[in-house]
């Protein structure tokens, strides 16, 4: 797994993307897309998202809480290399999931990780791409719970990826795992 990490809006996908596109050669690689778009704003990203990677070898699967849920239809469609985007999303729909309201945040972040690590495993290559949040006092109580979960979830990541890309004072900076 290659770990994509940096604030929103830092140019994370069209960094994985690139990613992944090396990985597959000229094959054809899934794109899993984990956003439930909620307004026009959430629309927009979306649809920006599609341009950026229109003309590109990927097939759009759609799965905002369960990406392993995915490993059939991928192995039924030969996809080796995909592309997760993005880890945020996935936190945030997974923790407001009505089933999920009252387990605790450490049993969120393990059922996350372990989702997203057993998908992971049965795939040539996996590009994931993950949000970090700085904490800030202006938050409120559910964002202060969503952005502890969300940057925990990438920390356990990080420690799982064979790779991990950092957007640092604007460059990306590789860290191997070994």
């Amino acid at each position: 797994m290659i770990l994509v990490v940096g604030t929103p809006d830092s140019g994370k996908s069209a960094f994985a993307e690139q990613m992944a596109e090396e990985y597959s050669g000229t094959g054809q690689m899934a794109y899993i897309a984990t956003m439930i778009p909620y307004g026009e704003e959430g629309q927009r990203r979306i649809e920006k998202h599609k341009r950026l990677r229109a003309g590109k070898a990927f097939v759009t699967l759609e799965e905002p809480f369960c990406v392993s849920s995915l490993l059939a239809e991928l192995q039924e469609r030969r996809l080796e290399v995909a592309l997760l985007e993005c880890v945020s999303n996935l936190v945030g729909n997974v923790i407001h999931k009505k089933e999920n309201m009252d387990k605790t945040d450490g049993k969120l972040v393990t059922e996350i990780v372990q989702d997203i690590s057993e998908l992971s495993q049965k795939l040539k290559q996996f590009v994931v791409v993950a949000n970090y949040f700085a904490m800030q006092e202006a938050y409120d109580q559910d964002t202060v719970r969503y952005v502890k979960i969300n940057n925990e979830v990438n920390d356990q990541l990080k420690k799982l990826a064979e790779m991990v890309a950092v957007k640092e004072n604007g460059e990306w900076v590789i860290y191997e795992n070994h």
